[in-house]
């Protein structure tokens, strides 16, 4: 015996005892009910931030770490001195919205010891 997955054109009755459109999924059991599906058991995230090479912390609420902000997109982060050095590349600068002086100011924010800056919106 085969069952049918689709309702037939025009709509038809499943065997919950509710309708369904035409082309829509059929119960195969009568104690379906329509519209709920299965709860996704997906984890949270743990709202950690990488602030420098394989180093995560927790983000202060509305707070984005300067390292993920800009750290491989526009400057270089020499591992020896913990330090961010500024790579002039104006064409990445210009792709994701940041002035050479913006960026300039972040390096020495996160020189001076700050890992967050605030989320511009």
């Amino acid at each position: 015996m085969t069952t049918k997955t689709r309702a037939q054109a025009g709509g038809e009755i499943g065997v919950n005892g509710e309708h369904y459109d035409g082309g829509q999924f059929l119960p195969s059991s009568p104690h379906t009910i329509k519209g709920e599906m299965k709860k996704s058991n997906a984890r949270k995230g743990s709202g950690k931030q990488e602030i420098a090479p394989y180093k995560w912390e927790v983000a202060p609420d509305g707070m984005v770490s300067i390292y993920r902000k800009i750290g491989g997109i526009v400057a270089g982060y020499n591992r020896d001195t913990e330090k961010m050095e500024y790579s002039d590349n104006a064409q990445a600068e210009n792709y994701y919205g940041y002035t050479q002086a913006e960026v300039m100011e972040l390096i020495e924010k996160y020189n001076s010891g700050e890992v967050w800056t605030p989320i511009e919106n």
